[in-house]
């Protein structure tokens, strides 16, 4: 169970990452960023606060959740990885140019092949 919440608040984390950038260029950086945030804010704040310990912002305990920061560092930059091909496929005025089509529509410009009839 506790899986599963933990990846419901991970797409709900990341659909708000879609809506705050999505206009944004560079959206790998962003998404480093917004890891690197929500490692400040879950391990290091959130959960100790939840567990009823007190929270610890101290380079001891950044160092012993180098592994939780690697994660979220992973975790942001996919979830822009995500969002820069949703917006390269959808959306016309979403990321950055590099994914954007040549007419500036945002509409894929490959026509598909109408499916075979025997």
């Amino acid at each position: 169970m506790g899986f599963a919440v933990h990846l419901l608040i991970a797409a709900i984390i990341g659909s708000i990452f879609g809506v705050l950038v999505a206009r944004q260029r560079e959206l790998l950086l962003w998404g480093l960023a917004y890891g690197v945030l929500w490692w400040f804010l879950g391990p290091l704040t959130l959960l100790p606060i939840l567990l009823g310990e007190p929270v610890a912002w101290d380079v001891a305990t950044a160092q012993d959740l180098i592994p939780s920061l690697l994660g979220h560092l992973a975790y942001g930059a996919s979830t822009a990885a995500v969002l820069a091909c949703w917006c390269a496929r959808r959306s016309p005025g979403c990321s950055s140019p590099r994914y954007s089509t040549s007419d500036g529509t945002g509409r894929s410009s490959v026509r598909r092949s109408a499916p075979r009839t025997r």
